[in-house]
């Protein structure tokens, strides 16, 4: 099969359209790999001497023909201050304009740089949290018996989470997103209901939110007594297999007290504070208000007259669900159990954004403006025609993926 169509591949090639891959590869000068080149930290810039070896690794690249570089922080298996090695510190900032200003003067062929958005993967900055609209989101979803066919009926939230992905404290929200209501006709010997599908109706239009009840949520504060009652029994989890530079212990454990809680996301500011983050980067504790919602009249839900009052759920019930959009409370490296601060500097949690809008990007994009670029460094990029990417994604949840406003705001 192969031997038939060599002719017809061979007589393609030879005519393949200017600018295509095939023609790329045609050229060696444009085909060449690239090398990822990724580095623990930024302490390479801490001495004249550490420069020179990386820009000479740099030369013995282009030399062995190479057209460029991946530019990584890889902070895995490392322990370093980040106030002074950070990614976005002052030292990574001179690290990769040293990169560039070497790489720059190899011109025939050029070499590109290229950098990814954050550091390791997936994409994650420490100016967000899981409540925000660019943090990364899913979707939960609450069912409940529909009992009744007149009055009001509170709708029930999705277990409340007090921990994120990496075991750090945390009160998640969930906003309401939709509810549906269908119809049982079976339910098997393990509780798993089968529903009609030709019964199921959107109900969302039926739901409001509730105006006697709110609850807050965010960044525990424990000298507040909702958060000491939701977390008397809960411990931080961080079992990272690196302890924070600082302290030189691991958050193994640890109770949930205050100071514990400043240890993981810095300090608080003044009390009063409008902004949920001050102009100093401290995050407000408990910033966030916890929504609770219900059908005030169920007569209006058309259902047949067919519930009734007890609990179990059986054929010919119906039940309600209701969906729910909340962060994933993933973070840098909590899939491989890491905790620690990479990020310029100051504690907090480095959590992923939301990859699939406008949201997430521009969190992104906004941490690279005010931190990492300035004038020289825009020129050095604009003259070597690099790019910022992404090294790999792997995003985690406990649900399907959901994004702030989807319809609106998915790129």
């Amino acid at each position: 099969m192969i031997r038939e169509h060599l002719p017809t591949f061979e007589r393609e090639l030879h005519n393949v359209i200017p600018g295509t891959i095939i023609e790329e590869f045609k050229d060696p000068k444009l085909s060449r790999p690239m090398v990822r080149y990724w580095f623990p930290d930024a302490s390479a810039a801490a001495t004249e001497q550490g420069l020179e070896v990386v820009r000479q690794e740099l030369r013995d690249m282009y030399k062995a023909g190479y057209s460029g570089v991946e530019i990584a922080m890889v902070p895995r298996f490392a322990i370093f201050d980040s106030k002074k090695y950070g990614w976005g510190s002052p030292l990574f900032q001179k690290l990769i304009k040293e990169i560039l200003k070497e790489c720059n003067t190899f011109s025939d062929p050029p070499f590109k740089v290229d950098f990814t958005s954050t550091p390791q993967w997936p994409v994650s900055v420490d100016t967000i949290d899981p409540n925000d609209d660019a943090a990364s989101m899913e979707i939960a979803y609450k069912m409940q018996k529909i009992t009744s066919l007149t009055g009001a009926m509170n709708l029930e939230l999705p277990a409340k989470r007090r921990l994120d992905f990496a075991g750090a404290p945390f009160i998640f929200q969930d906003r309401f997103t939709a509810a549906t209501a269908a119809k049982v006709t079976a339910v098997g010997e393990n509780g798993v209901l089968v529903l009609d599908p030709a019964s199921m109706k959107d109900i969302t239009g039926s739901v409001s939110e509730r105006d006697d009840l709110t609850t807050p949520a965010g960044i525990p504060d424990m000298n507040d007594p909702y958060c000491r009652q939701e977390y008397a029994n809960l411990r931080m989890k961080l079992d990272g297999d690196r302890p924070d530079y600082s302290m030189q212990e691991n958050f193994q454990d640890l109770p949930v007290t205050d100071v514990n809680v400043m240890r993981v996301f810095g300090e608080a500011p003044p009390e009063g504070t409008a902004e949920k983050v001050d102009a100093q980067g401290r995050r407000k504790r408990l910033a966030d208000i916890q929504s609770y919602y219900r059908i005030s009249d169920l007569s209006l839900l058309g259902i047949p007259n067919t519930v009734d009052s007890e609990n179990s759920i059986k054929p010919g019930d119906w039940v309600l669900f209701g969906f729910y959009q909340r962060g994933t409370g993933h973070s840098l490296g909590s899939d491989v159990k890491m905790f620690y601060p990479v990020n310029n500097g100051e504690p907090g949690i480095p959590y992923v954004i939301d990859h699939f809008s406008t949201y997430g990007s521009h969190s992104t994009q906004s941490f690279w403006d005010h931190k990492i670029f300035d004038a020289e460094l825009l020129e050095l990029l604009e003259q070597n025609r690099g790019g910022l990417f992404e090294d790999s994604i792997e995003t985690l949840s406990a649900s399907p993926f959901w994004s702030e406003k989807p319809a609106a705001a998915i790129c």
